[in-house]
């Protein structure tokens, strides 16, 4: 029997024992016919005649008007989504977009097929079949007129148009560019054209073999063909590498793999040496944390191979197929079963569930004849063994879940333990501090007891209870010092729970402290220490009468106040220059708190809970 916390749990336990649970922290009481999660401070919510609203987390209607229709395919998150909600007003048949101060901001995206991103854009088709780029926003980021089009590889993408011999480029954080040619992919800076020369991406040429064929720069190296050989070049056009090889692949981690005539492969490093000889069988490209997947057969038995040749998981037959994952583990696949391989603590959990879902750095939520329990990864042990009929929905370190498929839903802790004891009809995760719930037919929010003793409407109320703030004068002018003063207070309450996003202070330039802190300037501060915390905050859209596109603040403006950061009023401006007071301040770092309660970086939203499934592999899906 091993000791988790205060409570004892055996790794095959039956179910957790409920031990020190709290009675709701009811928010906003249960009184809607249906409801989303907050987001940007605020949440949609429907009510009995039918009609949808948008609450504040004091459970006032934000715009003073309701919508036929509130777009949630997406995710359990909307309505708003990084300052964008799709949404379909009374009187009208067609959604449109609704931005952060409640004006319209024209009609919806309409596409059929979205690729996956680990960045804040998101290549899309629409039902014409034109390709164009959505940012984080669900917004036209790149326009859909481009016939042709490949997915973010190596950092960009890459669109033509029909009878243009044009490539359109565009990177993860905006940047766009034009190149004459068929670009086959861009890396590490130079555009593969014609899969035989590369250019710069203003378009000048700066290496031109003449190659047979020619590959992306990876560490420096690409690897060319000459005279039916592979080998490899360097940045100046020189040869690293002699051709020599049948194949050659890119490089990773200081090796590439390479085949010989005979279709044996092998591992070489940087300057050409056979690191692991060739050997019959099947291999991976890449390298992750020092290993690679590798067969010694054609048939399949895949294990991992370190650098210096040696098994750092020995080849099993029941493995068909190992792959990297961006969470820093490999996946292990035998027949329908999956596992977990750790390269960094050499941590090894059998292929053994259905299916298995990170939700930390710590934990994950696994699946095992359709039922539901929670894995320590540091040890690969269960915490709770697989008898639940739900656990999902994670989010600041509570999972909901349910026993029985005719119990009802709670919420436990990340050791397996009540924490909320099952009352609910419908449990979602906690997201900004409350968790959407319905009890007795009708949906509310609660407030998640391990970060709030007491829930308070008010906002300056739970920053003195959260961050031990104390203020001033209300309407005394803010200064730079005190958001300065006021986010290490942030910084510290984050730095006290485990699963919240973690930020250094010192790496955010600030100006002096005795400047005065206009909203402009505390939106671009907001936006340095959310990029910090590792967040999206690139490629958002807004629309302010008094903010130019390409102006100063004009990028740390579209996030902040799509994350609604600021109070916006339906005017059409942002007012960039006026200085806030000191409660403005105060609500700033509170609701920046709130926000950084959830570690993932924002595009998550997209692959992991908004279609049910991890989409980094890149592979096309449908909405």
């Amino acid at each position: 029997m091993a000791l988790i916390g205060s409570i004892g749990i055996s790794a095959g336990c039956e179910a957790p024992i409920p031990v020190d649970t709290a009675d709701p922290l009811w928010a906003i009481p249960a009184q809607y016919s249906f409801a989303l999660s907050f987001s940007g401070g605020v949440a949609a919510a429907q009510k009995s005649n039918s009609q949808w609203v948008f609450l504040d987390k004091t459970g006032e209607d934000v715009f003073g008007e309701s919508f036929v229709q509130v777009d949630y395919q997406f995710s359990q998150y909307p309505g708003f989504m990084n300052g964008l909600a799709i949404v379909t007003p009374r009187g009208e048949l067609e959604p449109c977009l609704l931005y952060r101060n409640g004006q319209t901001a024209g009609p919806a995206p309409k596409f059929d097929l979205m690729y996956s991103s680990d960045g804040p854009l998101f290549l899309a088709r629409t039902e014409d079949e034109k390709y164009g780029h959505l940012n984080l926003q669900m917004a036209w980021y790149q326009l859909p007129i481009y016939d042709f089009a490949k997915n973010f590889e190596y950092g960009w993408s890459v669109a033509q148009q029909e009878g243009k011999v044009q490539s359109a480029l565009i990177s993860p954080n905006g940047m766009q560019a034009n190149i004459e040619g068929d670009v086959y992919v861009v890396s590490e800076g130079l555009a593969l054209v014609d899969g035989s020369y590369y250019t710069d991406l203003e378009g000048n040429v700066v290496l031109h073999g003449p190659y047979e064929e020619a590959g992306p720069f990876c560490e420096g190296l690409a690897p060319i063909r000459v005279d039916g050989y592979y080998g490899y070049i360097d940045k100046f056009g020189e040869m690293a590498i002699e051709p020599q090889f049948a194949e050659a692949d890119l490089f990773s981690e200081g090796m590439a793999r390479v085949t010989d005539q005979e279709g044996k492969i092998a591992f070489i490093d940087r300057n050409g040496e056979i690191a692991i000889p060739f050997q019959a069988g099947r291999s991976s490209t890449q390298m992750h944390g020092g290993v690679v997947p590798c067969s010694t057969s054609r048939l399949g038995g895949f294990g991992l191979l370190s650098k210096d040749g040696s098994w750092a998981l020995s080849p099993h037959a029941s493995y068909h197929d190992i792959m990297w994952e961006e969470d820093g583990c490999y996946v292990l696949y035998s027949g329908n079963m999956r596992g977990l391989y750790f390269p960094e603590t050499k941590v090894w959990i059998k292929a053994k569930y259905e299916d298995i879902t990170l939700i930390t750095k710590q934990r994950a939520i696994v699946e095992k004849d359709d039922k539901y329990g929670l894995l320590d990864l540091a040890t690969g042990e269960e915490i709770v063994a697989p008898t639940f009929s739900w656990i999902a929905y994670y989010g600041e370190g509570l999972v909901a879940a349910k026993q029985f498929p005719w119990s009802q839903f709670g919420y436990l802790n990340m050791d397996g333990a009540w924490v909320i004891e099952p009352q609910f009809d419908v449990a979602y995760g906690f997201h900004e501090g409350l968790a959407c719930v319905s009890k007795g037919g009708k949906y509310g929010f609660i407030a998640n007891p391990l970060i709030y003793s007491a829930w308070s409407a008010d906002e300056v109320s739970r920053a003195q209870q959260l961050l031990k703030i104390s203020t001033g004068s209300p309407d005394a002018a803010a200064t730079v010092g005190d958001l300065k003063m006021y986010l290490e207070q942030v910084s510290a309450a984050l730095d006290d729970l485990s699963f919240a996003a973690h930020f250094d202070l010192s790496e955010i330039v600030f100006p002096e402290e005795t400047v005065p802190l206009s909203r402009g300037l505390a939106a671009a501060l907001i936006c340095d220490a959310a990029t910090n915390c590792g967040k999206e905050t690139g490629c958002m859209l807004a629309f302010f009468e008094d903010v130019s596109p390409g102006s100063e603040y004009e990028a740390a403006i579209s996030y902040a106040a799509g994350q609604g950061y600021f109070e916006l009023d339906r005017s059409g401006y942002f007012y960039p220059e006026r200085i806030c007071s000191s409660t403005d301040t105060v609500k700033l770092a509170q609701r920046f708190f709130e926000i950084m309660l959830d570690p993932r970086r924002g595009n998550e939203l997209y692959t992991e809970y908004l279609y049910g499934t991890d989409l980094i592999s890149g592979e096309p899906f449908e909405p």
